[in-house]
């Protein structure tokens, strides 16, 4: 009964905000229409691209984080970005752990400990969340304050970092949330040092400059969006991204993320152009999501021809 009451208020939830984000487009779309609209494929093959690096870039730094808790794993690079293409699908079903049981399931197969699959995938968001707030927030404060007054809020990305290059305060906050959820905490055997969290962090920092970046991009494709404000979009699409992520009754962050792109976006548009811009973004995600799987489905029924062939 409890599991049903919980659904049916995450149900309401969304669709509120979905109704106030249509709400808003009919409201101003009488402003939308008059807007002069673009469509540049270039810009639209820019961000799909720079979406598929990211993708990549991400899916080795789990393939990093699983190298230094367990050296004998046989999952090599490709094998990683594989996994990690097909678990993000998992991520719209309702429920937080479904894309990490997906990397699991997928990783198991390569003679990976389910141990090692689950630690290396906690320590991997913990460190996206610690930078994506991090970098959100300080872009957000510098590039939009006063505007929206973000700036009080560095506290909690100094907080993180300090937790973060201290492996000792890391891993007991991390611990302290892993046991919340019902999970053994992380021993002494899976941590990481000093050098291993930086290159981490700094290479979780790469991704969501490229996931902003693939952002503007595909904005460029369809509403004028000069390169002033790039460094705007790329914070506010971070901040987001890990808003939607941390949203735990929200699938794949969907309702949150549009809402705080669409709210944060109205620095740079109307209102209602703003609310299109993030239901055409999270469209966009969709298709790039699905368009890696497909091709990571071709690329192996290929690859499994050629060496019958062979």
């Amino acid at each position: 009964m409890k599991a049903i009451i919980k659904n049916f208020l995450i149900a309401i939830i969304l669709i509120l905000i979905f109704y106030l984000l249509f709400q808003r487009i009919w409201v101003d779309w009488e402003k939308i229409k008059q807007y002069e609209f673009i469509f540049n494929y270039q810009n639209l093959l820019i961000s799909y691209f720079i979406f598929f690096v990211s993708a990549i870039v991400f899916s080795q730094g789990w393939h990093y984080v699983l190298k230094c808790i367990e050296p004998s794993s046989q999952i090599k690079k490709y094998e990683a970005f594989k996994i990690i293409t097909y678990s993000r699908l998992a991520k719209y079903i309702p429920g937080k752990i479904w894309g990490v049981a997906g990397r699991i399931y997928l990783g198991a197969h390569y003679n990976v400990s389910k141990r090692s699959l689950l630690i290396g995938s906690l320590l991997h968001a913990a460190i996206s969340t610690i930078s994506g707030i991090t970098l959100g927030v300080f872009i957000i404060s510098l590039v939009l304050n006063p505007a929206y007054n973000f700036f009080y809020l560095l506290v909690f990305p100094l907080i993180g970092l300090v937790i973060l290059f201290n492996p000792k305060y890391f891993y007991q906050t991390l611990n302290f949330v892993i046991k919340k959820i019902g999970r053994k905490p992380i021993t002494r055997y899976y941590h990481l040092n000093k050098q291993q969290l930086l290159f981490l962090y700094l290479q979780v920092l790469l991704v969501q400059i490229l996931n902003g970046t693939a952002m503007f991009f595909m904005m460029r494709s369809f509403v004028e969006a000069p390169g002033n404000i790039w460094l705007g979009v790329v914070g506010i699409t971070v901040f987001a991204n890990v808003s939607g992520f941390l949203a735990v009754f929200s699938p794949g962050g969907i309702g949150v993320r549009e809402g705080i792109l669409t709210f944060l976006m109205k620095s740079y548009y109307s209102v209602g152009l703003a609310a299109l811009i993030s239901l055409l973004a999270r469209f966009w995600l969709i298709i790039g999501e699905g368009g890696a799987a497909i091709a990571v489905f071709i690329f192996d029924k290929i690859i499994k021809q050629t060496k019958k062939i062979n």
